[in-house]
């Protein structure tokens, strides 16, 4: 048989991976990646292994005792994509004024410490959940809600809130017991609280009430459908001084409802907040 000069003998490519021909391919590689791992550990150092590769591990290891070289941990690094999607959207969610007004793409990639790509993948993002709309030369428009938008909102709101309760009757006691901590957060703000921090309470107490149906999917769509919760909520409040202690009210009429077991009243007390919440939305004050 002829063999290349340049390959070493069988034997000794065995020696050098350290295992024997039986096993299996993928624990060969295992194995190959795990020296490597340490080869590189002791070469570079433990942070500069990290910043290279991004990898932490946990458990004993050979040298590093807190260290176990077959589970790898990746750290979730954040895209430019992802920084500007969060920051557009926080800007349009929590400021009302914002609506009908432009936001340049120039202007927030300086804001945010990107380039233009990822804020421009950003904005699309947010324009595909009709929070803007990107007009050719003008930039993006932050898409003011109108009261046909809000009426299709609560309906939608309203159904998926119902189905959930009616379709786990057997834990209301839970739910109410749940969702009245949520109240009890909201009272127990400080008055100079911010609309923001009590508005973010109230979506979690809706979204407490969709989990519970134990639809993740459900739960999905109730978040795209709250995208616009909490810059409607701080509209709300700043619109009626009076909205925040009926929003109380309402919140804690659901929690007695549930805690009573009493499907009617559940739904009339739904069904009377999202329309309170429509009406001090769109009825002039």
């Amino acid at each position: 048989m002829v063999r290349s000069r340049c390959a070493p003998p069988q034997g000794r490519r065995r020696r050098i991976a350290g295992f024997s021909g039986g096993r299996p391919v993928a624990e060969r590689w295992s194995i190959i990646r795990s020296r490597c791992r340490r080869t590189m550990l002791r070469v570079f150092g433990l942070a500069a292994y990290r910043r290279r590769t991004g990898l932490h591990f946990v458990g004993p290891c050979s040298g590093h005792p807190n260290l176990i070289m077959n589970e790898p941990i990746k750290t979730k690094k954040i895209s430019g994509r992802d920084r500007a999607y969060s920051y557009v959207r926080n800007i349009i969610l929590s400021d009302p004024e914002t609506a009908g007004t432009f936001l340049n793409e120039q202007e927030l990639a300086d804001r945010i410490g990107v380039s233009r790509t990822p804020v421009r993948e950003a904005l699309f993002m947010l324009a595909t959940e009709n929070l803007l709309q990107l007009v050719p030369n003008r930039g993006a428009l932050v898409i003011p809600p109108s009261p046909d938008e809000i009426r299709q909102v609560m309906q939608a709101r309203e159904m998926i809130e119902v189905w959930s309760v009616r379709h786990r009757v057997a834990d209301h006691a839970r739910i109410a017991a749940t969702l009245e901590a949520r109240v009890q957060a909201q009272r127990d703000l400080p008055n100079d609280a911010e609309f923001e921090t009590f508005i973010e309470l109230d979506r979690q107490f809706h979204l407490d009430l969709i989990r519970f149906s134990g639809n993740p999917v459900l739960s999905q769509m109730y978040e795209v459908l709250q995208a616009r919760h909490i810059t409607l909520g701080i509209k709300a409040m700043k619109r009626s001084a009076e909205r925040l202690a009926q929003v109380l009210a309402e919140h804690q009429a659901i929690v007695d409802a549930l805690a009573a077991g009493d499907l009617d009243r559940i739904e009339a007390a739904i069904r009377a907040h999202l329309d309170m919440t429509f009406r001090s939305l769109v009825l002039p004050v």
